[in-house]
């Protein structure tokens, strides 16, 4: 028997002592406690465990030099004549047993190292899954020299980032942030976009899977597609725009939103006239490219990749249950992506703070904190989302730009409040810095104010006292939950979920899910701010170049410059596009002045004001300019 402390053998093999530890309590190490912390195990056992886990034969052979030095220690002087003899022997049944098991002298097991399908190994990667997460890993895999298939179950790519005004802990405007991201992604050679698209079938290991993709008809050719609009202008149909989660309509052909990549519109078939009656087709008689097209049939396509990364992103929860709340009941309570919607430029208020119930502009709004979140009576997510907490400090802080008035009543209603990620507590403090009140109370009951307007509001303050208040809205923090779609996901792929339906992983290997070959970043993974989220999907990047490093620019193609042309004998012209960003720049700077100043300048032949000029359609209309 040999007799260890976990420290011996976490140093030999190079892990850490808990990594031991979790061995020992999960079975995968059969040891036995001992006194003073120490284990026992048998050498045969020793060996099993060495083979299960890919030790090394050096790594084993250090860990019972080191258990028989132990257990010498608490032999009679009588055995210890024999050490040196047990010792010996013990080596010698450790190289009998591990030739049984497939060792080769070598220093490694057979399969120590090897991938399955190596001599097919695919220098291709699939990322499943839009957003920002999944679309920082594509491009760093892109440069990496990978080929990339981006999926995407939606008509464009940009997930929940592109629904936001603001990002924490620094106010800088999402859009700002993504828009360029999604125009790089939308144009890069060695990434491929494909939208309205799913995962139907999984084969393969890693270093070369197969996967089977369903993809729905768009019923809109994306060649012949140029985005002027005439289609949506003439579609008699209106339905809930579930980008801005139903705050306004859009028509049965739709883009996304309006700096959507792949910026090309498409047919919900649910909702069109002609998928359900049998008539109309006035989207098609209009377009004057003829891009519309009703045969448009779903497809299914096998792709070949060497690795994956799912990143499906997260669900919002659903404050229906919660009846108390009075969501969708009373009409200015609203969750904070409601609101995220209702502060963006690109919402369906263009940016204006307008409250839901007459339209005009807040003069006091409530947050309420971890609306299901750490609830696991009411809903069964006991766990914390880690960003609702933050997130909301960031409206408080930006709500005031988007109003006329300058007099804004913010106050934040919380149990603990958890500011999680760097410079986060320096944000927290300056919000109170700012006169944002923080009060440590649960709301109980809430009821529509005067005349159906604004919330009376009912809780209980830390000192016992029953508490009336009204505000003029009331902003829901809701919590992250998992997509539905993850558990037919999960089943396909053959990786394991935790208890609350995330992607199960270790604390040392966050990315790597129970499947080799197969990481899991972003929300999916677990509820995490953006800044989280893109560290992970740079890492998962990293993880699966590691993986197929001897495939790198084996499938990429390379950029193709046109000529250079003379221009030293033409005359100067020059193009002036200014960017509004938003509100961020046109708030403080009259943009239109400064259009129409540089229109005077020398050799100025072009001019334009843009809403954001990093985004798809702006990048389109100055290519088109310039062509010009």
């Amino acid at each position: 028997m040999l007799i260890f402390k976990v420290g011996i053998i976490a140093k030999h093999i190079g892990v850490h002592r808990n990594t031991v530890t979790n061995w020992i309590k999960k079975g995968k190490l059969p040891a036995s406690p001992t006194t003073a912390k120490r284990y026992m195990i048998s050498e045969n056992d020793f060996i099993q465990f060495c083979e299960n886990e890919y030790i090394s034969k050096e790594a084993m052979e250090r860990v019972l030099s080191d258990t028989s030095l132990v257990t010498k220690s608490k032999k009679s002087s009588k055995a210890k004549a024999n050490v040196k003899n047990n010792l010996e022997s013990s080596h010698l049944k450790a190289d009998n047993g591990l030739k049984k098991r497939g060792y080769k002298g070598t220093g490694k097991f057979k399969d120590e190292g090897k991938i399955p399908g190596t001599d097919k190994m695919v220098g291709s990667v699939m990322v499943v899954g839009g957003g920002i997460a999944g679309i920082q890993s594509a491009l760093d895999l892109a440069e990496s020299g990978y080929y990339v298939y981006l999926i995407e179950k939606t008509a464009g790519i940009g997930g929940t980032m592109a629904q936001l005004d603001k990002t924490f802990p620094t106010n800088d405007c999402a859009s700002c942030i993504i828009l360029p991201k999604l125009v790089e992604c939308g144009r890069h050679l060695n990434i491929e976009l494909i939208t309205l698209a799913q995962v139907e079938k999984v084969d393969g290991n890693a270093g070369h899977f197969n996967i089977k993709i369903r993809k729905k008809p768009r019923y809109v050719d994306n060649n012949k597609c140029i985005a002027c609009g005439i289609c949506a202008e003439k579609c008699p149909i209106s339905v809930k725009d579930d980008f801005n989660f139903g705050i306004n309509n859009k028509k049965a052909v739709y883009i996304k939103y309006s700096q959507s990549v792949p910026l090309k519109y498409a047919i919900e078939p649910s909702a069109c006239i002609y998928f359900t009656l049998g008539k109309c087709k006035a989207c098609e008689r209009f377009c004057p490219t003829g891009a519309i097209n009703f045969d448009q049939v779903e497809e299914t396509m096998t792709i070949t990749v060497g690795a994956v990364i799912l990143a499906p992103g997260f669900k919002p929860f659903n404050p229906d249950e919660y009846d108390y709340l009075g969501y969708k009941k009373i009409k200015d309570v609203i969750t904070s992506l409601e609101f995220e919607r209702l502060l963006a430029v690109s919402g369906p208020n263009l940016g204006s703070l307008f409250r839901p119930s007459d339209n005009t502009e807040p003069g006091k709004i409530a947050w309420l904190q971890c609306v299901g979140s750490r609830n696991h009576n009411n809903c069964g997510n006991s766990y914390c989302s880690s960003i609702c907490c933050m997130s909301s400090v960031k409206q408080s802080m930006a709500s005031l730009e988007h109003i006329k008035g300058r007099s804004l009543d913010r106050a934040i209603f919380f149990m603990d409040l958890r500011s999680h990620g760097k410079e986060s507590e320096r944000y927290f403090e300056r919000a109170k810095e700012e006169g944002i009140r923080f009060v440590r109370a649960m709301p109980h009951t809430l009821e529509p104010g005067r005349d159906g307007t604004g919330i009376r509001m009912r809780y209980v303050d830390e000192h016992g006292n029953v508490v009336v208040d009204s505000f003029d809205m009331a902003v829901l923090s809701i919590g992250f939950e998992a997509p539905e779609d993850v558990i037919q996901l999960s089943k396909q792929f053959d990786i394991e979920l935790d208890q609350h339906k995330f992607a199960k992983t270790s604390c040392f290997e966050p990315i790597e899910s129970s499947r080799e070959g197969v990481f899991v970043i972003g929300a999916f993974q677990t509820p995490k701010a953006i800044t989280r989220s893109v560290v992970q999907s740079t890492a998962a990047a990293a993880a699966a170049s590691k993986l197929l490093s001897k495939q790198r620019d084996t499938l990429t193609r390379k950029k193709v410059y046109p000529k250079e042309r003379d221009i030293i004998d033409e005359k100067p012209s020059v193009g002036v596009f200014v960017c509004s960003c938003g509100i961020n720049i046109a708030g403080i700077v009259d943009v239109d002045q400064v259009v129409a100043y540089s229109a005077q300048l020398p050799f100025v032949n072009y001019t334009e004001n843009n809403l954001f000029s990093c985004s798809a359609d702006a990048q389109e209309s100055i290519a088109e300019r310039i062509r010009e």
